[in-house]
C-alpha cells in the first residue's frame, strides 16, 4: 500500500491540536526533500521525537528539518 508523506504531518498537526494551537499546516515530503523513496509503507514516531518512514528503498528518519536514510541494500556487519 502506498502512503503519502502527509501522514507524518498529520501526526504533527494532531499534537498541535492537542496542545491548543489553532494553526494547522501541511507539507508533502518527497525524494527531493531527502526522503529515501516516495513509496512509504509505514510511519512511526519514537520517544526522541524522530519520525521514521519505512519506504521501498529503506528507512528514513526525519527530525523536523532533514532526513537521514538507512539503505536496505547495505548489509549490517555486526
Amino acid at each position: 500500500m502506498k502512503w503519502s508523506c502527509i501522514i507524518a504531518l498529520c501526526l504533527g498537526s494532531l499534537s498541535q491540536f492537542a496542545t491548543g494551537q489553532a494553526a494547522i499546516s501541511e507539507k508533502v515530503y518527497t525524494t527531493r526533500d531527502g526522503l529515501a523513496s516516495n513509496t512509504v509503507y509505514a510511519v512511526a514516531q519514537d520517544n526522541l521525537g524522530y519520525i521514521w518512514f519505512g519506504t521501498s528503498r529503506g528507512l528514513s528518519r526525519f527530525d523536523g528539518q532533514r532526513f537521514v536514510n538507512y539503505d536496505i541494500s547495505k548489509e549490517s556487519t555486526g
